[in-house]
């Protein structure tokens, strides 16, 4: 890549006190590992080629990247990615991913906010449901250093499970769910005042349970489509799966495509 973000640093991961800073480590990411086939990962990397048109070469950006699947599958395919995430393990296994498949991805430890203003990426994206992790101003910040790294013309696809149209029909207050070798229970509280679901996951496995807190802010469709044009990305389009379907009041999620 010309330019990338080789500093995402403006913000000190040590100085900031966000539920997901040293969240995703240990069990939490040996479900992520358990929960998404390879062949997911195909088909979520087909769908960004095939709507952002992307072609070997082209410089993408991928936030919030977890264990680099989606980078890894990127890099495969012959495009030039930078990726970054607030969880240093998940960082250190994908550069180790990286190496072992003899793949380049610049990967680099950063909180999603640390985007430099270089208007340098064709694309950037946020997949696996880590988009709404902040408050309004935090995801206004966010939108914001999205259109500070990409080029005039440049485009970002993000999907969201929490969409208000999405969550509340279908929100259950408990919910179990097994992956491989672990048992997985969400509790699920919507917080009123702060506008967010605010969930306790346990994870039993072996006969020793592990308890983490998470948190998810609801945005309305309407109120996403003001954040995103509030930051010069307006929502060119949203459907509720790869294949294009239509959002309808419940559907699971959404992705929506910016620029």
């Amino acid at each position: 890549m010309t330019e990338n973000p080789k500093s995402p640093g403006r913000i000190d991961l040590d100085d900031v006190n966000e539920w997901f800073h040293g969240f995703f480590e240990g069990i939490t990411l040996d479900m992520w590992r358990a929960c998404v086939p390879h062949e997911a990962t195909v088909a979520e990397v087909d769908f960004l080629i095939r709507t952002l048109g992307i072609s070997a070469g082209d410089r993408i950006l991928d936030i919030a990247c977890g264990l680099g699947r989606h980078s890894l599958e990127l890099a495969r395919r012959g495009m030039t990615v930078t990726a970054i995430d607030a969880s240093a393990p998940a960082i250190d296994e994908a550069k180790e991913l990286a190496a072992t498949h003899n793949l380049a991805v610049d990967f680099h430890c950063a909180d999603m906010r640390a985007l430099p203003a270089n208007n340098t990426l064709d694309s950037a994206f946020s997949l696996g449901n880590s988009f709404g992790y902040l408050d309004h101003n935090g995801m206004g910040d966010f939108l914001r250093g999205v259109r500070g790294v990409l080029r005039t013309g440049g485009r970002y696809v993000f999907d969201y499970g929490f969409m208000a149209e999405s969550i509340f029909p279908r929100l259950e207050p408990r919910e179990w769910t097994e992956f491989g070798d672990i048992l997985f229970l969400e509790e699920n509280r919507y917080d009123i005042d702060g506008g967010f679901v605010e969930t306790t996951y346990t994870y039993v496995r072996d006969g020793e349970t592990t308890r983490q807190i998470g948190r998810h802010y609801v945005y309305s469709m309407r109120e996403l489509r003001a954040l995103c044009a509030a930051a010069d990305l307006p929502i060119q389009s949203m459907m509720s799966s790869l294949d294009g379907a239509a959002v309808e009041l419940g559907s699971p999620y959404v992705i929506a495509v910016c620029g």
